[in-house]
């Protein structure tokens, strides 16, 4: 605290989340990725909270209280928020960035990004809550989560983009999906939203009802969660590099 001005807090609020784009930027391939961009991801983030309140006001859960915890971590919370994160990431893709083409991996960071801005300010809500010792345990556990979720998702949109991946064979369905890009695309996204959905709901579902194995649970998630992303970021650079040597 200086003359008033609660430095520790601001670094708590914008310091750490900053070193972490900071250290996906600059582990990204050269050029790939634009600084201005990932603040505008970041925003966006912010966003996807205002459009999380309107489905919750326009679709809200029935009898909540009543539901199942498995519905309700992994519908009514994982679900919505990751869609809600899916829909501004849209808006950025679509309005805020102008290139036409990106490079794959791009997809991942700017979701990432977005799930970054989305966990800030939900640390605001959880601040104003319960005091600012709840920082110092979710910057490093619920934000990076939020990224990963992110990184889930916009890996299968990346997918979606790339004449390769999972599904693309001489399969009726590879076939289907080679000829309407479109449905290709929107099945992709689909795809990623149901995978960060059910990741985030299974988060939830550990923290609110695994007991003493909580904390556990937890970092391995967390590791999990950065080994299976390194690993789809990997699978995305080598579908673009085999993209351009067909």
């Amino acid at each position: 605290m200086f003359m008033g001005f609660n430095y520790d807090l601001l670094f708590s609020f914008f310091g750490i989340p900053f070193l972490y784009m900071l250290i996906i930027y600059l582990t990204s391939p050269y050029k790939s990725i634009s600084f201005r961009d990932s603040l505008k991801a970041i925003i966006l983030g912010f966003v996807s909270i205002t459009l999380l309140h309107f489905m919750y006001l326009i679709f809200p859960p029935v009898d909540y209280n009543c539901l199942s915890e498995f519905k309700k971590w992994f519908y009514v919370v994982g679900f919505r928020e990751e869609l809600a994160k899916f829909l501004a990431f849209l808006m950025l893709m679509k309005w805020a960035i102008k290139e036409k083409e990106i490079h794959p991996i791009c997809y991942m960071y700017y979701s990432a990004m977005v799930g970054l801005g989305f966990a800030i300010e939900e640390n605001m809500v959880y601040m104003q809550r319960y005091g600012e010792f709840v920082l110092e345990t979710r910057n490093f556990t619920a934000v990076l989560a939020h990224m990963f979720f992110g990184m889930f998702c916009g890996y299968w949109y990346g997918l979606g983009k790339l004449n390769t991946g999972a599904f693309y064979s001489r399969s009726v369905f590879g076939v289907v999906m080679k000829k309407w890009p479109r449905v290709k695309q929107f099945v992709y996204s689909s795809i990623g939203v149901v995978c960060a959905g059910a990741y985030h709901g299974l988060w939830n579902y550990n923290l609110n009802n695994s007991m003493f194995a909580r904390d556990s649970i937890m970092i391995l998630m967390i590791f999990f969660g950065f080994i299976a992303t390194k690993l789809l970021a990997n699978n995305l650079m080598k579908g673009y590099r085999n993209k351009f040597n067909k």
